[in-house]
């Protein structure tokens, strides 16, 4: 099945990247077909690699944010109470979720040359797994990095990674996180835990919310 929903999709991409090679536009597509980078260009089976990784993490990273954000503001519900009377202490605690509970775990780098990391050899093509939830949680750089709390002001976060291959949705997905969090305190009130029934979660490179039992008032 989910072969057969690759071809599918690969296929359905390849009719727009042919009409986009006799008729170019504005379109993301088009850009990714068209713009040369030293001469070259992207292939269209990579074209579709990158459309299918944008995709899925634009549905999956910004529902499992939404979903820990509103487990996190419930499970401390002083911190969501202040988020609640001050919708301005919303994105500090979207940034904090992204700080503690990390929705994507680690991030797979390939050594492109030679190295020495932590006193391990490195050579050129071996894949290294950047936990960015340790990371997140660093003692040297973070006050009591277990601890959830909206008002840290140490600095940034690695949730989003760093450098050239930093998320390219990481603007989007705070955005998305933040509307869907407004919407849901704005039209559920006085949300919060259902009792006796706690939240599970699921995986560790792709975090988020399996089940969530919450209440609220008609």
């Amino acid at each position: 099945m989910a072969d057969r929903s690759v071809h599918e999709f690969d296929a359905a991409v390849g009719l727009l990247l042919e009409r986009l090679e006799r008729e170019p536009d504005e379109t993301a597509l088009s850009r990714l077909l068209h713009t040369e980078v030293n001469g070259q260009r992207l292939t269209h089976q990579e074209i579709a690699s990158n459309v299918k990784l944008s995709l899925v993490g634009g549905m999956q990273e910004p529902r499992d944010l939404i979903g820990l954000t509103t487990w996190a503001l419930l499970t401390h519900p002083a911190q969501g109470a202040a988020v609640t009377t001050d919708p301005a202490l919303l994105k500090p605690a979207i940034e904090e979720v992204l700080r503690c509970y990390s929705p994507v775990g680690t991030a797979t780098r390939q050594v492109t040359h030679p190295t020495v990391m932590a006193s391990v050899s490195l050579e050129r093509g071996a894949l290294v797994g950047a936990v960015l939830a340790s990371a997140n949680r660093d003692e040297r750089h973070w006050r009591d990095p277990e601890r959830f709390d909206l008002h840290r002001a140490e600095g940034p976060h690695l949730a989003f990674a760093a450098g050239p291959h930093f998320c390219l949705g990481a603007w989007l997905g705070r955005q998305i996180a933040g509307m869907g969090i407004q919407l849901l305190l704005a039209r559920l009130p006085n949300l919060r835990l259902a009792p006796g029934a706690p939240a599970t979660f699921h995986g560790w490179e792709f975090r988020g919310l399996r089940r969530l039992h919450v209440q609220w008032d008609s």
